[in-house]
């Protein structure tokens, strides 16, 4: 009989250590269950906002009236003339226009009386008014010096041409990361070498390769002519030459400002 109990006994002590009772009244003890916390409310979304104009026929135009006064007329028909060939060729990206339209236009402005001028802008052209009207316009300088197109007493500053040994390269055809910076000089024995610098080729580095189209009368006026791109000689006859940029020879801008505040700080 007793080795009957014992299994008995010990699978009951084996099963008993396989499960966690509480004691009588423990339960009291137990702390309350938490309430879960409700998850955060999404804050609320913003009101779609309208897509930015992208060009001025997105933004909206409508039918404006012409005012150019009569006694301005025949200059602007002058002035829209010059402009028809480049008119004619742009992409615009206003969406106003598409190819061809200003063909008309610059057809009849061709042979149009510069007497009636102010009619051919209310008959040929339609103004309009883009979005609120509202615009910021910007003005661009050219100074006038005086200069000639052949060397003689007074005008002694050569003003060149683009060289034709001046190559430029954009870096980011074989770096792409360096895209949009240029590379400029000029081939030497199968290498590209840096162009001559200001002061050589005020030196006379350009010399002699029959560059020059004209000479200027003042060295720092033609200077400060080049810093802002273009400008116009003022011939000895009264007449005007207009000289733009072309090029340069890849050196640094150091402007005469930074060096005149230098030379004040070593003197000083």
């Amino acid at each position: 009989m007793i080795r009957r109990i014992l299994p008995g006994v010990a699978a009951l002590a084996m099963l008993s250590a396989c499960a966690v009772v509480p004691t009588p009244g423990a339960r009291e003890h137990l702390p309350a269950p938490q309430k879960p916390t409700p998850p955060p409310a999404p804050p609320p979304s913003a009101p779609p906002t309208a897509p930015k104009p992208t060009s001025a026929i997105t933004s909206g135009v409508r039918a404006a009236p012409i005012a150019i006064p009569a006694d301005s007329a025949a200059a602007a028909l002058t002035a829209f003339r010059l402009s028809c060939p480049g008119l004619q060729k742009r992409t615009d990206a206003s969406g106003l226009t598409q190819a061809g339209d200003w063909a008309p236009a610059c057809s009849a402005a061709s042979g149009w009386s510069d007497t009636d001028a102010a009619a051919f802008f209310t008959t040929q052209l339609v103004a309009v008014q883009v979005g609120s009207g509202q615009a910021f316009a910007t003005g661009y300088y050219e100074p006038e010096i005086a200069g000639s197109r052949q060397q003689q007493p007074g005008f002694d500053v050569p003003i060149y041409r683009r060289p034709p040994d001046l190559v430029e390269g954009d870096l980011g055809d074989f770096f792409p990361d360096l895209k949009g910076r240029k590379l400029r000089g000029r081939v030497e024995k199968g290498r590209i070498v840096p162009y001559p610098d200001r002061g050589a080729i005020e030196d006379g580095a350009l010399k002699g390769k029959g560059l020059e189209i004209g000479y200027a009368a003042d060295p720092i006026e033609f200077f400060f002519l080049q810093v802002q791109g273009s400008g116009r000689l003022r011939l000895p006859d009264g007449s005007v030459m207009r000289i733009g940029y072309d090029g340069q020879n890849g050196g640094q801008y150091v402007g005469i400002g930074a060096l005149m505040r230098a030379n004040a700080k070593q003197v000083s």
